[in-house]
């Protein structure tokens, strides 16, 4: 449990509506944990905590790195709702050239960097 602001809620992981993968809906911008800055090499990138990054292409728009939970859980800001809620994607990392995305509960992807694409 976290306390935001003198409210608590539980960081709760979520899958996104039509397999658009999982992560966390927060009702701030700020992610409630504090998160490695580690350097973690994907693709033919170097993400750092702050910056946008598509992830070598994996995203098909910037997104904002934060840093990695445990189990190396990457941590990107997606942006804000209309409804003011706040979306933050969810990619394990495995290794410089490999990746893993959970789409439900019993169902992921893992993703591997070949000659420059994301198969």
């Amino acid at each position: 449990m976290w306390s935001w602001r003198n409210q608590v809620h539980e960081l709760e992981f979520k899958y996104f509506a039509g397999k658009q993968g999982s992560g966390y809906i927060l009702p701030a911008q700020e992610f409630p944990e504090a998160l490695n800055a580690e350097p973690l090499t994907v693709g033919t990138e170097t993400p750092l905590p702050g910056g946008e990054t598509t992830v070598a292409g994996f995203f098909c728009r910037p997104l904002i790195y934060l840093g990695w939970r445990d189990r190396h859980e990457m941590i990107f800001y997606m942006g804000q709702s209309d409804d003011g809620l706040h979306y933050f994607q969810s990619v394990f990392w495995i290794s410089p050239t490999r990746i893993y995305e959970q789409f439900h509960a019993m169902h992921g992807r893992d993703f591997n960097f070949v000659h420059g694409v994301w198969k």
